[in-house]
């Protein structure tokens, strides 16, 4: 049992040292932006919040510019799982070999923005929340090869937001999906490359699933308790093993 209990204190030693690893390095590296996407990771607007005077169209606008350059869309096959130096947990996770994990999106708007790069529906994930925070309506909508965002308008119709490409296109999201050509407009006022948005029209013009805001709950809870357990847990194991080894 002393030996047990002298792995167990190991162990924590461990994954404390970890943890304030952390603390004092930045655990997701710089990645490139793919050509389509070239933003700097580092030219963060400094306000995002809402603004005397905003409408909510405006808010949403600096909302798309924000998130445009704070999250880069990233190479590579490998680089969204989570870090180990921010959460052993949620790393560990990804060798259960569920999608989920090996290729993770936060649900916490902070902690997404605090790794800086991802996808497409990292992006969409990461508006709706940053939405929600201001009592704006707003839902993930997923098609075959794309995700973003819709928002609810105060006329009870939803639009498109894209924050991938720092588009937003205000027509319903029904009449885009009927007449995808509506959007090539705005896509292109982004230098969004022609070839992509005759892909993007395919791709609107497929089914579109919305995310079930219950399930996204779910998975904030369970982020957040892998945040406080990745402490706790260590911390327990520690208080246990010294607790055996003094009263040998």
């Amino acid at each position: 049992m002393i030996a047990v209990s002298i792995l167990a204190m190991a162990a924590a030693i461990l994954l404390l040292g970890v943890n304030l690893a952390g603390l004092m390095i930045r655990p997701y590296g710089r990645v490139r932006a793919l050509p389509n996407f070239p933003r700097p990771a580092a030219a963060v607007p400094p306000v995002v919040g809402p603004q005397p005077g905003d409408g909510w169209q405006d808010h949403l606008r600096r909302l798309v510019d924000f998130l445009n350059t704070a999250i880069v869309h990233y190479t590579g096959a490998n680089e969204d799982a989570v870090s180990p130096f921010d959460n052993w947990i949620l790393w560990a996770l990804k060798f259960t070999g569920k999608a989920a994990f090996r290729r993770y999106h936060f649900v916490r708007a902070s902690r997404a923005l605090r790794r800086g790069y991802g996808l497409c529906s990292q992006h969409a994930l990461t508006l709706v929340q940053l939405l929600k925070r201001v009592g704006i309506e707003a839902n993930v909508a997923g098609f075959e090869g794309h995700v973003v965002a819709v928002v609810k308008r105060p006329d009870e119709s939803w639009i498109l937001a894209d924050a991938d490409y720092r588009v937003i296109v205000p027509r319903p999201i029904e009449e885009i999906r009927r007449d995808p050509a509506c959007i090539e407009p705005f896509y292109a006022a982004t230098q969004t490359p022609a070839a992509r948005i005759a892909v993007l029209q395919g791709i609107y013009a497929g089914p579109m699933t919305l995310h079930s805001s219950r399930r996204r709950s779910w998975r904030l809870a369970v982020e957040d308790a892998a945040y406080g357990a990745k402490w706790l847990v260590p911390l327990l194991l520690l208080a246990a093993a010294a607790a055996h080894l003094w009263t040998r």
